[in-house]
């Protein structure tokens, strides 16, 4: 599955935003239960492990704003679409 990521210094930073909808996407269920994540970033492996931050965790805002930036302000027409509060998924590449 393809998705946006930013870097922050040597981490990459997903949005779980589900298209808008008003429940999570499989694959962070799946990082709540395992994770140890294995993305490949531009034909690249890189093996890490992902933690979830949510809106009330220190750092979240800065994230939000430098991921949604990044994508043209998509992820705030996302998050417009649900009450849900969309999540960013941090990755650490080697932890």
């Amino acid at each position: 599955m393809a998705l946006i990521y930013v870097r922050d210094g040597e981490n990459y930073v997903l949005a779980a935003s589900n298209d808008g909808r008003d429940h999570d996407p499989a694959w962070l269920l799946n990082i709540h239960t395992v994770p140890a994540v294995q993305l490949l970033v531009k034909r690249q492996r890189v093996h890490g492990t992902a933690r979830v931050l949510h809106p009330v965790d220190p750092g979240y805002g800065r994230l939000w704003a430098t991921f949604n930036a990044a994508s043209g302000d998509r992820y705030q027409h996302y998050q417009a679409k649900t009450p849900r509060p969309i999540p960013l998924v941090i990755i650490e590449p080697g932890a």
